[in-house]
C-alpha cells in the first residue's frame, strides 16, 4: 500500500490520538516491528535496511550518497532470515543497528487510515496513507500541522536524519552463526524463525516465550484499562461484529438458553445484528432448526444452520463453521454454554487490537435447575461468572489424574498465578499435568479468522473426549500467537453427564486421544 504522507509526532501522542478517535470511531491493532539497518565495512555511504513485520521481512539496498537513486528492494522468506545475513557478512555487512519498535494502525472500517511507529529511532512517527477520505481527514492533518503537533517529513529526509544519529552499533551476525540477541529472540517469538531446518510442532511449541507485556502496555495506554484487569470496558462503539461457531450434537436441552444469552450481550443492536451465529447441527436426532422454533424471545443475530447428515464429531463441525463465517473474529463456543452481557464486548476489542493470540475465558459449572440461568434471567442478560474452580485457575491433581504429563505425587496446583496469568508459561514449560496448549479449552476460545485457517484448525485425528483441543492449541502456538487469558468476563457451563457415556469410557478416550496427541506433537510442522 502507498503511503501518502509522512509525520513526526512533536506534540502529546495521546491527545492527537483522542481527536482522530473519538471523532471518527477509528479502531486500532497493535504490533512489533524490527528495523535493521546494517552499514558496509568499507564504505560508509551503502546500508541495507531490514523491515521485519507480520512474518515478512522487506530487504532495502539504499546508497546514501545518491538518495535520488531508487533503491533495489526485496522479500525474502521468513525462514530465510539467517542465511541472508551470512551472505552479507561474506559481502562485508556485518555491523549494524537494531531497534524494535511498536506499532499502532488505525482502521475506519476495513480502511487503513495511518500507522504510527512509537519509540524508533526518530521519535513517534505517523505515515498517512494514499487511501484516506481527504474530505473527512485532511482538514484535521492540516490543523494539527499548523499547531506544530505534527511535522510533515520526506522520506530523503528521515534517512539523511538517521544517518546523523548516533546509534549504537552490534555485530548482526558473528563468525559462529550466532544473530544478535534482541533480533534473535525478536525472530523466535514472531515465527520468523532464524533456523532454517524443519522442526517438529513439539520443537516450535518448546520453543515459543508466551510473554505478551509489551501488547499489554500498549493495550493500556491505548484504552486507559488493564489487559488483565476485571473492568469491562464501556466504550461500545469499539465493538467489531464476530461469527460464533456452535456445534450441535443432540443439544435440545441447552441451545436455546446459548442463544438467548448471546442475543443479551450489551452491544449497540445495531452491531450485533452483524454478528453471526453459525449452528452446526451434528446429525442431531432432532433438527437444530426444529429446536430453535421454539424460542419465543427476540433474535438480533444472523443465525445461520449447516446440517451434517451424518455426526462427524466436534472438531469437523468446527471447521465447517469456520469456513462459512464471514467476519474477521471467530468464537467457538460449546452448544451448554452460556455468556455474560459483557462477554462478546470483551473478546471482540482484544481480538481487534491484538492481532497473533488465542482468547481464553474461564467456566463456572452450573446446574441445569439453577434459577439463576433460568429463560427469563438470560434474556435480562447474565452477569460475570466465578470461574475459581476452574482447572487452570485452581486444581488438586494425584498421580491418578490423566493429563498431558504423568506427575508421582498428590499436588496442588494454581497456574493462572503461577505462570502470571501464562506470561510464563513459554519454553515448554509445564505445571503439574498441564502445558501451555491445554490452557486451550474449546467450549469457549476465540482468535482472528485469518490465524485460524494459517494453523490449519482443528484436527479430525481425536475421537471422542479429550486433546483436540490441547492440539489446536499447540498448532496456533507454532503459529506464534499468545495464549492470553480474560479475566474481565467468562461462561456458565451447564452441568451434565459425560457425553462418552460415563467416567470410565470418558477416561478411555482420553488414553487413546492422548497417545495420538503425543504422535502428531512429533511430526514436522507444515511451511506457511
Amino acid at each position: 500500500m502507498e503511503q501518502r504522507k509522512i509525520y513526526k509526532i512533536c506534540g502529546n501522542w495521546i491527545k492527537i490520538r483522542d481527536e482522530f478517535v473519538n471523532k471518527y470511531f477509528l479502531s486500532v491493532e497493535a504490533g512489533r516491528q524490527m528495523t535493521v539497518y546494517i552499514s558496509h565495512d568499507n564504505d560508509i555511504n551503502k546500508e541495507i535496511h531490514l523491515k521485519i513485520k507480520d512474518r515478512k521481512c522487506s530487504v532495502k539496498c539504499v546508497d546514501l550518497s545518491n538518495l535520488k537513486k531508487t533503491p533495489f528492494e526485496f522479500n525474502i522468506k521468513h525462514k530465510g532470515i539467517k542465511s541472508l545475513l551470512k551472505l552479507l557478512k561474506q559481502f562485508g555487512y556485518q555491523k549494524g543497528t537494531v531497534g524494535e519498535v511498536a506499532t499502532l494502525s488505525y482502521y475506519l472500517g476495513q480502511q487503513l487510515v495511518f500507522d504510527v511507529l512509537l519509540n524508533s529511532f526518530l521519535g513517534n512517527i505517523m505515515f498517512v496513507y494514499n487511501n484516506i477520505d481527504e474530505r473527512k481527514f485532511l482538514k484535521l492533518f492540516t490543523k494539527l500541522v499548523d499547531e506544530k503537533q505534527l511535522e510533515i517529513m520526506d522520506r530523503d529526509k528521515i534517512t539523511k536524519t538517521t544517518k546523523k544519529l548516533s546509534l549504537k552499533t552490534t555485530e548482526i551476525i558473528d563468525n559462529y552463526g550466532i544473530l544478535d540477541s534482541h533480533l534473535n529472540k525478536f525472530c523466535l517469538s514472531t515465527g520468523f524463525c532464524s533456523s532454517e531446518d524443519t522442526v517438529s510442532l513439539k520443537e516450535e511449541v518448546d520453543t515459543f516465550d508466551n510473554d505478551y507485556s509489551e501488547y499489554e502496555k500498549l493495550y493500556y495506554e491505548e484504552f486507559g484499562t488493564e489487559l488483565l484487569g476485571k473492568t469491562s470496558i464501556n466504550k461500545t462503539y469499539l465493538y467489531k461484529p464476530v461469527s460464533i461457531v456452535i456445534p450441535c450434537f443432540n443439544s435440545e436441552a441447552t441451545i436455546i438458553q446459548t442463544i438467548a444469552s448471546i442475543q443479551s450481550q450489551n452491544v449497540p443492536k445495531n452491531l450485533l445484528r452483524k454478528t453471526e451465529v453459525i449452528l452446526v447441527d451434528d446429525g442431531s436426532n432432532i433438527p437444530i432448526e426444529n429446536v430453535l422454533k421454539k424460542y419465543g424471545g427476540k433474535i438480533y443475530t444472523q443465525v445461520k444452520i449447516v446440517r451434517l447428515n451424518r455426526n462427524s464429531g466436534p472438531s469437523t463441525a468446527r471447521n465447517i463453521g469456520a469456513d462459512v463465517a464471514k467476519q474477521k473474529i471467530i468464537l467457538f463456543i460449546d452448544s451448554d454454554i452460556l455468556l455474560p452481557s459483557n462477554y462478546l464486548m470483551e473478546i471482540s476489542i482484544r481480538n481487534i487490537f491484538i492481532p497473533t493470540a488465542v482468547f481464553v475465558t474461564f467456566k463456572q459449572n452450573i446446574e441445569k435447575d439453577n434459577e439463576k440461568i433460568s429463560l427469563k434471567n438470560i434474556q435480562k442478560g447474565l452477569a460475570v461468572p466465578n470461574p475459581s474452580l476452574d482447572m487452570r485457575i485452581t486444581k488438586k491433581i494425584d498421580q491418578n489424574v490423566p493429563g498431558v504429563y504423568a506427575i508421582n505425587r498428590e499436588k496442588y496446583i494454581e497456574i493462572l498465578s503461577e505462570t502470571d496469568c501464562f506470561k510464563q508459561f513459554g519454553y515448554g514449560r509445564k505445571v503439574g499435568i498441564f502445558d501451555l496448549p491445554a490452557m486451550v479449552v474449546s467450549h469457549n476460545v476465540s482468535t482472528r479468522r485469518k490465524n485460524f485457517f494459517r494453523a490449519g484448525g482443528f484436527s479430525n485425528e481425536f475421537i471422542g473426549w479429550g486433546m483436540e483441543d490441547s492440539f489446536f492449541g499447540a498448532r496456533m502456538i507454532a503459529r506464534r500467537n499468545f495464549i492470553i487469558p480474560i479475566l474481565s468476563t467468562g461462561v456458565y457451563h451447564i452441568d451434565h453427564l459425560p457425553r462418552s457415556g460415563s467416567e470410565e469410557e470418558k477416561e478411555k478416550e482420553f488414553k487413546i486421544n492422548l497417545a495420538k496427541y503425543k504422535k502428531l506433537m512429533m511430526d514436522t510442522l507444515d511451511e506457511d
